[in-house]
């Protein structure tokens, strides 16, 4: 036998934070952030904001970077993709 839970009748927001990169058509990539707030109990989004950063990256092999994304190949090493910051004078 399973017992009643009654949930309270009050929002429960929380924020979520997603950092990633896209490609742009020149081949360098822009640095964006979304930021979400959802209700959990409902599971429905109350408001998103999206920033997309002015400068622009560029993927090194070296240990001279300034951001390090993590993610894992099929059979699940742990990869890393390593972004330089740009200067105007270097495109």
């Amino acid at each position: 036998m399973g017992s009643k839970q009654i949930r309270p009748c009050i929002p429960e927001i929380v924020s979520e934070k997603a950092v990633f990169f896209n490609k742009e058509e020149d081949g360098f990539f822009r640095r964006v952030e979304k930021i979400t707030f959802r209700d959990v109990n409902l599971n429905k989004i109350i408001s998103e904001n999206e920033v997309v950063s002015s400068e622009r990256y560029t993927i090194v092999t070296d240990e001279d970077y300034d951001h390090q994304m993590k993610y894992q190949d099929i059979d699940g090493n742990d990869k890393f993709l390593n972004f330089k910051m740009i200067s105007d004078e270097n495109q």
